[in-house]
């Protein structure tokens, strides 16, 4: 009989299903040719790890790479503050050994001066120092007597209500330095721009005071040093007093008047932190600088012969200009990487939303297709029940109203159909229950395995069979225990029915390496052929030799399946059979009864 909602057509399920494996817990089969078709998972989170990953070595590689930028520019800039401080030690160095050596002619041993001794005396200095805008020779109370460039406005000025004049003249008197002095900047009077006050004493033969020999170094001289240097961008160099007061700086700022910066106490970064930390020798510090405003790193290196202290100045926005001079290609890699990425990403995503779309189609024609096929096999097998037991039961009437009339070769093949009829009958039940347990909505909890088997084997294993049972310890798990019930049930089964003809039949069950077993010293089978074990209605033996249609086994599968596990055999011919099964995940350490 036909179902009449479904019409089979071979080349349909052989073009739908050539080859079936189960997927899922409820029976629904996959076609295994389009396993190329399965979609690549979790793209959306491997792409946002992806991400992350990408953007931990972007910020990794760019904290390296500005320290170590950082680093670079630390070590030049330092590299140029100690050349500097050098060459400026070195320079005044000089200055000082020819004015000591020059004031030692002004006066004689007797200590009397001479106008032309000492005229010649400025003249010499400035002809051997060009760069000082002029030499003077001066007495304690600041009148100037002799200078390299006479007034042309007449008597030449003094240098009494000069305040570096009068401090390193009070400096000299009382602690007796002999050293070459550096005053504060000042616009000078007979120079006409702006000069650092240089000053060496004159001693008489009594170690008194006498007079004080004084040039003044045009500020632009260190200026025309440095404009060669290798300087950043917007950074200057700078040279500076304990007390705070700029001497020279490089280059000039357009915007700020000289007064600003020679004139008056420097209250930036540089001259706060020398007062602050008591005039260190060396190192580096970041400040803002009173002159730009910009956030700027300072490398300052103090000289060793005199009480300043020479600096670089380096805006703090160079860091990132010459960083990025030097890295801009790699970003750029960087971003083309991560732009075709993301296109990747979008192809990977859009392939993905495909196969999903194509996957959910061939599901959804699968579960048709079985559910379909179940139907069918459930109707055709329902419907033939009738007319089996017509053909048993009308063969029964024909054998009893004509016993006396039948012939021996009739009455053998009235048995042989009723005997057909029979199994006809059973197999049909069997297919029927196949169905049923495909069918069956699973209710799980914890089964107690041990109690459940004593029970099967109570029922499936004759008292006086002389069967030696073995029954180890095991584990409880989460299952149908009615379905679980119909496992067992089959397996032990089984294993009494193909060790009945052994002298001494022997079962054992227990749990062992992860997976439930049954094994028995039966009759055992070929191992070649085990892919028909847990077919319907597959037998590996002869209806001849062991009764029963072979549907137990695929049943038992088909339940395990349903409950996420796996069932195996092992055997050998006249060595008996293990049976081997799981179900989903059992206790680690669950309680066990033998």
């Amino acid at each position: 009989m036909r179902c009449p909602q479904f019409s089979p057509d071979r080349q349909l399920w052989n073009r739908i299903l050539p080859r079936r494996r189960p997927c899922g817990r409820e029976g629904i089969f996959l076609d295994a040719g389009h396993a190329e078709y399965q979609p690549v998972r979790n793209i959306r989170a491997a792409s946002i790890v992806g991400a992350l990953l990408v953007c931990v070595f972007a910020a990794g590689a760019t904290w390296l790479s500005l320290r170590d930028e950082q680093a670079r520019q630390l070590k030049s800039l330092t590299a140029l503050a100690e050349i500097g401080a050098q060459s400026l030690d070195g320079y005044l160095l000089s200055l000082q050994s020819a004015m000591q050596l020059m004031s030692g002619e002004i006066l004689d041993r007797d200590d009397r001066f001479d106008q032309a001794r000492a005229e010649s005396v400025v003249r010499r200095l400035k002809a051997a120092y060009p760069e000082l805008r002029i030499v003077t020779l001066a007495r304690l109370d600041g009148t100037i007597i002799a200078a390299s460039e006479p007034s042309a406005a007449g008597p030449l000025a003094s240098m009494a209500r000069q305040s570096t004049f009068v401090a390193a003249r009070e400096d000299r008197i009382a602690s007796g330095n002999r050293n070459l002095t550096i005053g504060r900047a000042f616009f000078g009077p007979l120079s006409g721009e702006w000069v650092m006050p240089l000053g060496y004493g004159v001693w008489d033969a009594q170690g008194q005071l006498a007079y004080i020999l004084g040039a003044g170094l045009q500020v632009s001289k260190p200026q025309g040093i440095w404009k060669d240097a290798p300087l950043p961008a917007r950074a200057a160099l700078g040279l500076a007093r304990d007390d705070g007061y700029l001497l020279v700086r490089y280059p000039l700022p357009a915007h700020v008047s000289l007064q600003e910066i020679y004139g008056k106490p420097a209250s930036g970064a540089m001259g706060m932190f020398a007062l602050a930390n008591n005039r260190p020798e060396k190192g580096h510090f970041a400040g803002r600088s009173k002159i730009t405003g910009d956030e700027t790193v300072f490398v300052y290196r103090r000289l060793a012969d005199f009480p300043l202290t020479f600096y670089v100045a380096n805006p703090a926005s160079n860091l990132l200009t010459e960083w990025w001079g030097r890295v801009w290609p790699a970003w750029l890699l960087l971003l083309l990487l991560v732009l075709v990425g993301y296109y990747a990403y979008l192809w990977a995503l859009g392939r993905q939303s495909a196969w999903e779309r194509e996957r959910a189609q061939q599901i959804r024609m699968l579960e048709a297709a079985n559910q379909a096929l179940e139907d069918f096999a459930y109707t055709v097998a329902h419907d033939l029940k009738s007319p089996v037991r017509a053909i048993d039961g009308h063969a029964g009437i024909a054998m009893q109203s004509f016993a006396g009339e039948l012939t021996d070769g009739l009455r053998h093949r009235l048995t042989q159909i009723r005997r057909s009829a029979a199994r006809m009958g059973e197999l049909i039940d069997d297919l029927l229950e196949f169905s049923r347990y495909s069918r069956t909505i699973l209710a799980k909890r914890e089964v107690d395995m041990g109690a459940l088997l004593r029970e099967v084997i109570a029922d499936a294993v004759p008292a006086d069979g002389g069967i030696d049972l073995r029954i180890d310890a095991l584990p409880a798990c989460e299952a149908d225990p009615g379905l679980m019930r119909v496992v067992w049930t089959a397996l032990i089964s089984n294993a009494v029915k193909y060790s009945a003809n052994e002298k001494a039949p022997a079962i054992e069950a227990g749990f062992a390496g992860g997976k439930y077993f049954v094994r028995d010293n039966g009759v055992g089978f070929d191992m070649a052929h085990s892919e028909k074990l847990f077919g319907v209605f597959s037998r590996l033996h002869g209806a001849d030799e062991f009764e029963g249609t072979g549907a137990g086994l695929a049943i038992a599968r088909r339940i395990l399946e349903r409950h996420g596990g796996t069932i195996s055999a092992e055997a050998a011919p006249g060595r008996g059979a293990t049976f081997r099964f799981t179900v989903g995940a059992p206790d680690v350490f669950p309680k066990t009864e033998s």
